[in-house]
């Protein structure tokens, strides 16, 4: 994810933001307001997680990883 904004987006499962079955690289962009009904609130990745220059703010979830989860 490159410069991308996910705002305000909702899941029943994993990954409110963003869902990666694999690594995730986000640089440059901002996670914000996400909903997740499972783990990871902004994005759930089912590998390496990179962040870069980017915002990850005010994220809910459910269960592990409000933010982010790996």
């Amino acid at each position: 994810l490159s410069g991308v904004q996910l705002i305000s987006n909702t899941a029943q499962g994993d990954g409110g933001g963003a869902w990666a079955d694999g690594s995730l690289s986000a640089v440059g962009g901002l996670l914000q307001g996400n909903l997740s009904g499972g783990n990871g609130g902004g994005a759930w990745a089912n590998g390496a997680v990179t962040v870069t220059g980017s915002i990850v703010l005010s994220n809910i979830t459910q269960s592990s990883g409000g933010g982010i989860y790996s």
